[in-house]
């Protein structure tokens, strides 16, 4: 037997043997130049790390401790006390190392081993003699497998516990029984031997919770795989809030979650109706109720309109832009009949060119089953003094075509050309037609006509001038006095309007009406590019007008001054230009600058509340900012205020300085001489007779603040703790506590909490 004592003095020249870098002090900020760590305290010790160490032999727990490396041994399974690692000491069997107890004079005066049941010790003293190895080890038992068991026995009528080795089975039959979804089965070979088996399956007897997490994931392999067609009749294992697993069919499942509200679709709707929306299913399409329109411009009167846009490639791609309508310039045409002028006004007039054989212009009155569906009217014509027939009248031929006639060849050619059957104009004897005195005129009148007079043989003689008029003659009559008499209806002595024209109704008669588009049976003005209003029978012809396009794409229609050869303006016309030709169409804005060549530039004058909303997938980088050449230079750090402003820190509002000498409880948010804006924050405390409890601030809002804790005191005159708490906690669960001189901690949020991130 030895006895190892050691004095203290060797324990603390081991743990000054480790290496250390930099000198540390605890309890004082000047450790002596001779150590690499000074501990100064008149009333606290040095608290080593604890172990538990399960054999002298291994270094575990520790993981290649280092020679020399100090701890102290709960002593769970070995004998407690302080321990030096031993690196240089030799096993048999080449192996190096052992943990090696310090010993003292009080620490007791020797050690014994023994040999016990199935236990043998065979002493080993080393070559000098200053210790000796015990070489301990458990007897083996008589069969392959046995297990060393304590059983119990009685001897001489008292109970007690020896070892004996024992099959497998034996013990697990004893202490191993299958519950809670776990069995045991003993089975035997072809040979003879038995082992006891623990097996996955059986009832589960409690409530039974699996933790996984990261890096222990549950998982099951080698499911069956349904195919479709097959999924009926099975169920799928939904957890439940407490965690619980059950089963429940895929149609139970969705058709629950819609009718009892789990899925409550939304709709999706255009108030302004200005997009389309179409389906039935559109009132519950979406998870959230939305409306969608097409946004508007800036101001009223605005039109939206396809831009082409090149990347650095020169792809192209179109995008829509709201643009005043004005900035369109002149997007509209003449065509047939139709003039535009150079303020973008439409005016029915102009020149009508046939294409081959085709009218130029076709005003269609009738609808697409070619029933007469309008009319064309055309007010305040001049009236036509006499004489009329110096004017042409207005007519259509077979295909619509106006043409102009006088009247004179118009009835001329109607009667002679067979166009008009004439009839036959007789009388009864009483009365004479012209000059040749006879009763009877061929092809004179629309329909047979005989005159007579009345018994009594009135002559003409008879009969004063003027006694006779049109409404005398009766409505079927046609005479040459009432085609120059102007009346407007047939059959009245009205007279007709200056500008009427004779139009035949339809039943042998003539009645005088204004020229209009629904007299002439016009045709339509049309246009997709230009608003035609009142078009429907403003032509002869079925007209479409449109605005020319330029040479290329992008250019624009402007107005230009028409200069005779003196500079003198004349006039103006309207011409497709390059947008780049109109100089500078942009002025500058906040924070713009445009430049006389169109160019525009960030930067510039800002005299309104600004807004950039980098909402969704944008940002905002700046690169290649400049270092200042000064490195003296005071600097200014911006920081983004919660109402997203941008504002102006300098060096100074960056960090604070809190000196603390009071007790009792001290909050770090009221302190006038934080900011939640400061990067750090420096406080020093005097410690007193009673604990000072220091609240840190919320973390949230001031992610990266650091705040460095110093305890100010330069001795141990003082018997209060510094306890550092989180905003909502109790002293109680402080995040750190010390009351050593000179201690000091430096802690940093993380947005959601404040963290020690080092410590003296």
């Amino acid at each position: 037997m030895k006895k190892l004592i050691l004095s203290a003095t060797v324990a603390f020249t081991v743990l000054t043997t480790s290496n250390i870098y930099a000198q540390q002090g605890f309890g004082t900020n000047t450790p002596d130049r001779s150590s690499a760590v000074e501990i100064v305290s008149g009333k606290r010790g040095l608290l080593i790390p604890r172990l538990d160490i399960p054999n002298l032999d291994q270094g575990t727990p520790v993981i290649n401790p280092a020679n020399a490396l100090m701890v102290y041994n709960i002593g769970s399974k070995t004998p407690a006390g302080f321990y030096y690692w031993d690196a240089n000491f030799k096993h048999e069997g080449g192996s190096k190392g052992r943990w090696v107890r310090f010993v003292s004079s009080n620490s007791g005066s020797s050690v014994t081993v023994s040999a016990g049941d199935n236990v043998t010790v065979t002493p080993k003293p080393d070559v000098n003699g200053h210790d000796i190895d015990y070489n301990v080890n458990v007897k083996a038992g008589t069969a392959p497998n046995q297990v060393l068991v304590t059983k119990e026995v009685t001897v001489e009528g008292k109970t007690t516990y020896v070892s004996e080795w024992v099959n497998p089975e034996v013990f697990l039959k004893d202490v191993v029984a299958g519950t809670n979804g776990v069995k045991t089965e003993v089975i035997t070979d072809d040979k003879g031997n038995t082992k006891t088996v623990v097996k996955l399956g059986g009832d589960l007897t409690e409530k039974t919770i699996l933790n996984t997490g990261a890096g222990k994931e549950l998982a099951i392999t080698g499911l069956d795989t349904l195919t479709k067609g097959n999924v009926a009749g099975h169920n799928i294992v939904v957890m439940g809030a407490d965690g619980i697993l059950k089963n429940v069919s895929a149609k139970d499942l969705m058709e629950d979650a819609i009718d009892k509200g789990a899925i409550d679709g939304k709709a999706l709707t255009s108030k302004g109706n200005s997009i389309q929306i179409e389906g039935a299913a559109a009132d519950t399409a979406l998870l959230k109720n939305v409306n969608i329109e097409v946004k508007g411009g800036e101001k009223a009167g605005q039109v939206l309109v396809t831009k082409e846009v090149k990347d650095g490639e020169g792809k192209v791609t179109y995008v829509t832009e709201w643009v005043d309508a004005s900035a369109l310039g002149n997007t509209v045409k003449s065509g047939q009949g139709i003039t535009v002028k150079d303020d973008n006004t439409v005016n029915l007039g102009g020149k009508i060119k046939n294409d081959g054989t085709t009218p130029g212009a076709i005003i269609d009155l009738t609808d697409n089953n070619g029933v007469k569906a309008g009319d064309i009217a055309i007010k305040g014509l001049d009236n036509v003094a006499k004489p009329v027939t110096d004017n042409n009248i207005v007519i259509a031929d077979k295909e619509g075509v106006l043409k102009q006639t006088s009247a004179k060849n118009l009835i001329e050619d109607a009667v002679d050309k067979g166009g008009l059957v004439a009839k036959t104009l007789t009388t009864d004897g009483k009365i004479v037609i012209g000059d040749t005195q006879s009763s009877e005129l061929k092809n004179a009148v629309l329909v047979d006509t005989k005159l007579s007079i009345k018994e009594g043989s009135i002559t003409s003689t008879e009969i004063l001038d003027g006694t006779i008029a049109n409404v005398d003659l009766g409505s079927g009559a046609v005479s040459a006095d009432k085609m120059t008499s102007n009346t407007t209806d047939n059959g009245t002595s009205s007279p007709a309007g200056e500008g009427q024209i004779p139009v035949a109704d339809g039943i042998g008669g003539v009645t005088y009406k204004e020229i209009s588009g629904e007299t002439l049976k016009g045709k339509e003005l049309k246009s997709k590019s230009i608003v035609v209003t009142g078009g429907a029978k403003a032509l002869l012809d079925e007209t479409s007008i449109e605005i020319k396009g330029g040479t290329t794409a992008g250019q624009v229609l402007v107005t230009k001054e028409v200069k005779d050869a003196e500079g003198t303006v004349t006039g103006t016309t309207t011409e497709w230009v390059d947008a780049s030709a109109l100089g500078n169409t942009v002025k500058s804005g906040q924070g713009i600058t445009v430049k006389s060549d169109n160019t525009v530039n960030l930067g510039g004058e800002i005299t309104e509340p600004t807004k950039l909303d980098l909402t969704g997938n944008g940002s905002l980088a700046i690169i290649g900012l400049d270092a200042p050449a000064d490195k003296n230079t005071v600097l200014e750090n911006v920081k983004i205020g919660a109402d997203g402003k941008l504002y102006a820190v300098n060096k100074s509002e960056s960090t604070g300085s809190i000196t603390i000498t009071k007790e009792g409880d001290i909050n770090i948010a009221g302190d006038t001489n934080y900011s939640i804006n400061q990067e750090e924050v420096v406080i020093e405390v005097t410690l007193g007779a009673t604990d000072t409890n220091l609240k840190l601030p919320t973390p949230s809002g001031v992610e990266g603040q650091t705040i460095s804790v110093k305890i100010a005191n330069t001795n141990e005159n003082h018997n209060g703790y510094l306890n550092i708490v989180q905003e909502n906690d109790t002293v109680s669960n402080r995040l750190a506590y010390g009351a050593m001189p000179f201690q000091g901690w430096i802690i940093k949020s993380n947005g959601t909490k404040w963290i020690v991130v080092g410590r003296n």
